[in-house]
């Protein structure tokens, strides 16, 4: 539920002294968070679909569940940041959020900067410049972001310090991708892609594969309709 800032090793130091980048598998270090607030009363039962939920959250049930994360992350010695703490201009645009919660779709965070998302729903609309601005007020620059152009881009995995991977889900537009790829190919070595069903249940990466282990992960291969590897020599090519 939140955006992971830093997990094992040094990783970079930004003007504030944080550390950040994630793309080394390890222990949690720290991570930016967004308890929910005001912004879930905009939920109701005529509405509920349009922000993306099943149903109507019991609210104080929802906040209480959230805060015992948070509580059992820093626990365990988990560096917590709020976010908004680190937000002043768009304070109002949080509160038109109830999908704020879930930063991971949000933003990535590699050694080198952010990599922040073009959300899709309408529900979701302009989550990355609240995000964004966060960022920048903790000290830590943004590597890839998406400033025109008519598309989205919801998020993309580290799996190591040479190479990420993106599921082309139902909430990525394929010249966004393909923009992407050729701009993180200057910082990365390659890029894995996959194409995958149009479907909510596939609507992010982290969906179709996940690490569990140094030199083991977890994918769901029938939802691997299409892959391939994109290099530097690729993206020269095109």
């Amino acid at each position: 539920m939140g955006c992971r800032i830093n997990g094992l090793g040094k990783g970079e130091k930004a003007r504030s002294g944080i550390d950040y980048g994630c793309e080394e598998f390890g222990r949690l270090k720290s991570v930016l968070m967004h308890t929910p607030g005001e912004e879930l009363s905009l939920l109701n039962e005529s509405n509920y679909k349009h922000w993306l939920y099943d149903k109507v959250p019991e609210i104080s049930g929802y906040i209480k569940e959230h805060r015992d994360y948070q509580e059992l992350l820093e626990s365990n010695g988990v560096r917590v940041y709020e976010l908004e703490e680190y937000v002043d201009e768009n304070t109002g645009l949080m509160k038109k959020m109830p999908n704020l919660t879930f930063l991971h779709d949000t933003a990535v965070i590699s050694e080198k900067g952010a990599i922040l998302s073009r959300m899709r729903p309408p529900a979701r609309e302009k989550e990355e410049v609240v995000v964004k601005e966060a960022l920048n007020n903790l000290g830590i620059p943004i590597l890839s972001e998406f400033n025109g152009g008519k598309g989205f881009f919801e998020g993309c995995l580290l799996l190591s310090k040479e190479t990420v991977f993106v599921a082309d889900t139902e909430r990525h537009t394929y010249p966004f991708i393909r923009e992407f790829v050729s701009n993180i190919l200057k910082e990365f070595s390659e890029v894995i892609y996959v194409r995958v069903p149009k479907a909510r249940r596939y609507m992010h990466p982290d969906t179709v594969f996940n690490r569990i282990r140094e030199n083991l992960a977890l994918a769901y291969l029938p939802a691997f309709e299409e892959s391939c590897l994109f290099t530097e020599d690729s993206r020269e090519k095109n």
